[in-house]
């Protein structure tokens, strides 16, 4: 059995031309874990990866992508 907490929601983000987008989200971190492996074995370099954890509100997503795209240092 997974284990889900609904309070939480998982996603992988990757750093693409300075940018920060969405790969993948699930309330299972393991889903995140294993889909993040997949990405560092098909060459995607772990410091263009990272993982937010956030509630499942599209709007709070968006807004923590946003947040971390306007950070300086982030880029």
């Amino acid at each position: 059995m997974k284990n889900i907490n609904h309070n939480k929601y998982f996603t992988l983000l990757e750093k693409y031309k300075n940018t920060w987008s969405i790969q993948a989200g699930s309330y299972d971190k393991r889903d995140i874990l294993d889909e993040r492996d997949y990405l560092i074995n098909y060459g995607i370099n772990t410091n263009d990866l990272k993982i937010i954890i956030t509630n499942d509100q599209q709007k709070n997503i968006d807004q923590a992508i946003k947040k971390i795209n306007n950070t300086k240092g982030s880029k």
